[in-house]
């Protein structure tokens, strides 16, 4: 019994994270409003993984204040110079979103997309293996 307690709790878990996965971007997408340019100023170069990866560093004005950020995608098509349009959050002017970059809300609603079905389908199974007939017994 407590086999199928735990495995039910993991598969529930495997739902919330998917609904947390899927809804992130979407989070982005409402908070972060405002609209900035951006300007590449620096490309910072890390060795991970047996690679080189490179992150831009990019600076934008947000009420009258400089903000200055690591961008945290990798790999990069920007270049040092490069303008970028984005939209920040005015309660948080170093949260971003890019309304015209692919790449990282994709991961999400896949990998949340894939965690929700997954942790339903085994929700399902354990609720129609054990949960049923113990229900029905009674």
């Amino acid at each position: 019994m407590a086999g199928y307690i735990c495995a039910l709790a993991i598969s529930l878990f495997a739902v919330i994270t998917g609904i947390i996965f899927m809804i992130y971007p979407l989070y982005h997408k409402h908070v972060c409003n405002e609209p900035a340019t951006a300007n590449v100023i620096d490309i910072h170069m890390e060795w991970r993984d047996d690679h080189w990866h490179s992150y831009p560093v990019f600076q934008y004005q947000a009420d009258g204040k400089t903000v200055i950020i690591q961008h945290n995608v990798s790999p990069t098509s920007y270049e040092i110079g490069d303008q970028v349009e984005l939209r920040y959050n005015q309660k948080n002017p170093e949260q971003y979103y890019i309304p015209h970059a692919s790449g990282g809300n994709w991961i999400f609603l896949f990998g949340g997309l894939f965690f929700f079905l997954m942790g339903f389908g085994f929700t399902a199974l354990i609720i129609k293996v054990w949960l049923l007939p113990l229900i029905l017994r009674i």
